[in-house]
């Protein structure tokens, strides 16, 4: 085993402990101020890669935008409409007019602070919307440990079924070392992980809905990955932070969730969970 290797597992070891104290002890407010923390860390990583292609985009006035997103969003689910309505519209304008002042590069930029609400504000309120689903049983809990040992499982997986059978290139413009049979690896392991998962800690669940679900949700996280390696490509870096012994940062570390977490989220709210 490679030292790089090495410092992967015991990072992604000490990283999988602290997220089993976070989602099983931290309360409600403590959860939320966390989430939103890691989702300014993943904000600052975003503007930083575009900042070195040369984007003239100002830190704080993303951090606000993406802030006034988040909290619109919160009001709305609290039922808190003004609010949320009034946090919306100076997202809006905050957007439109720190655009489109600019002398230069006012469409990139108006573009650029689209995806950040998309790609990183609107999965990181679905994951707390995930934590809260029906609070007296801790479902939400089980429901996000369902998604991350699937994800994870796909990862892994795809890694190894790569470097073992990996003969296809998969991407080769985004990503020159995945391929197709990791890929497939990684759809095999996630589904098979994800439903050992489900048969011993849910009772009953809908088998056709989950294996549905699960290949849908397994698709989503091997597009984020693909997703956060063509937007490196792009901006000319090689990870997008260092805050992650072996991992690199946030952006690196949650990549393939920022597809899956939201997708999950809504298959939840429009047809309800088929495990319980």
């Amino acid at each position: 085993m490679n030292k790089e290797l090495r410092l992967r597992i015991i990072s992604g070891l000490a990283l999988g402990i602290l997220l089993f104290f976070f989602l099983f002890y931290a309360f409600k407010t403590l959860f939320v101020i966390i989430t939103l923390l890691l989702l300014l860390v993943a904000t600052y990583e975003f503007c930083t890669a575009l900042i070195k292609k040369g984007l003239r985009i100002l830190l704080p006035v993303t951090f606000l935008i993406n802030c006034f997103a988040f909290l619109s969003l919160w009001f709305f689910w609290v039922g808190s409409d003004e609010q949320a309505f009034v946090f919306l519209i100076a997202m809006l304008l905050g957007i439109i007019f720190y655009s489109f002042i600019r002398r230069i590069d006012k469409f990139r930029i108006f573009l650029w602070h689209i995806v950040s609400l998309l790609w990183l504000t609107f999965p990181f309120y679905a994951f707390i919307r995930l934590r809260f689903i029906r609070e007296e049983d801790s479902l939400g809990i089980y429901l996000i440990l369902f998604l991350i040992i699937t994800v994870a499982s796909n990862d892994i997986f795809a890694y190894f079924g790569g470097k073992q059978f990996g003969k296809h290139l998969l991407a080769p413009k985004i990503s020159p070392k995945k391929t197709i049979e990791g890929s497939l690896s990684g759809i095999a392991g996630g589904m098979i992980s994800g439903f050992l998962y489900c048969y011993f800690v849910f009772p009953h669940f809908d088998l056709i809905s989950f294996l549905t679900m699960s290949f849908f949700l397994i698709i989503a996280s091997q597009i984020g990955d693909l997703a956060e390696s063509k937007f490196k490509r792009y901006c000319g870096i090689k990870d997008s932070g260092g805050i992650i012994p072996g991992h690199g940062g946030v952006l690196d570390r949650i990549d393939a969730f920022l597809f899956s977490i939201p997708l999950f989220w809504c298959f939840l709210y429009f047809f309800g969970t088929p495990l319980s």
